[in-house]
């Protein structure tokens, strides 16, 4: 672990933590690291921050909603962050979409998670469903 700390060193560790001290109350969490190349522990306390916690929480919001696929992290897909993303066939290389309700041009989501499919006009009822599609679905192209 870097002398800088768990939201320097591993920003993505830091964003979790922040997310649950959120949503369970807590104004503390200890981090806990193993340096695996010589089994030295690095324990961290990490203090809430409210502000960073609910701007993650309506970025997350905003994904969840959003009835497109997002822009693309970076157009060279031998970036580290498409490197190993199971969906970097989709995004670089033209892939099909797997199919279900939300990969189509038909459904919108809706209010409490759930998704309405304006070809039926109606909340697709399970998940079941949602994974599934239907023989009308049309996948999104942009």
């Amino acid at each position: 672990m870097a002398a800088e700390g768990v939201q320097e060193s591993k920003p993505e560790h830091f964003a979790q933590m922040q997310t649950y001290m959120h949503k369970k109350g807590l104004r503390w969490a200890v981090y806990i690291a193993v340096n695996k190349n010589d089994d030295d522990l690095h324990v961290e306390i990490v203090v809430y921050d409210q502000v960073f916690a609910e701007a993650l929480l309506e970025k997350a919001g905003d994904v969840i909603e959003r009835s497109s696929p997002g822009r693309r992290l970076h157009e060279n897909p031998a970036m580290f962050d498409c490197k190993f993303c199971d969906f970097k066939g989709v995004c670089h290389f033209g892939a099909p979409m797997d199919k279900n309700c939300r990969t189509c041009v038909h459904s919108e989501p809706v209010v409490n998670g759930e998704w309405r499919c304006n070809l039926w006009n109606a909340v697709i009822p399970t998940k079941d469903a949602m994974l599934n599609g239907c023989p009308n679905h049309k996948q999104i192209t942009d």
